[in-house]
């Protein structure tokens, strides 16, 4: 039993090296999910972004369509209420075509394709349109 024992010991010391991963690997690992997690954070910044921007739409033609029905308010807080919807629909706008570019900037950096999939809403679709 104790040889058996210190055979294993033996072969373990004598395999252990062989097994382990390279520290150059190492690195490049750690680099990489550096890198993955750093894109993460600014394609989740790019959507929340996207996403206030539709709140901020949805707010002002809440408030435009309100202050119609109610025929108040009128002249220049109206034309204001106008202006706000169009700034919201240009931010809006700008917005939404920021995330593709941010997109396509990862995919070109080498960012990995799972954290890209959980941001790109093409891929998104077409999975939902698969499953059907």
């Amino acid at each position: 039993m104790a040889r058996v024992w210190l055979f294993g010991i033996a072969l373990g010391l004598a395999l252990g090296p062989v097994y382990a991963a390279p520290p150059a690997a190492v690195d490049e690992d750690a680099r990489a999910e550096a890198r993955d997690a750093e894109w993460s954070t600014r394609l989740q910044d790019a959507q929340l972004r996207r996403e206030d921007a539709r709140r901020r739409v949805i707010a002002a033609e809440a408030e435009l369509t309100k202050a119609r029905h109610r025929k108040r308010p009128r002249g220049d807080a109206l034309e204001a209420l106008e202006r706000a919807v169009e700034d919201s629909r240009e931010a809006l706008d700008a917005a939404e075509q920021e995330l593709p570019v941010l997109l396509e900037q990862a995919r070109l950096v080498g960012v990995s394709p799972a954290v890209l999939l959980r941001f790109d809403p093409d891929d998104a679709d077409g999975a939902a349109d698969a499953s059907d």
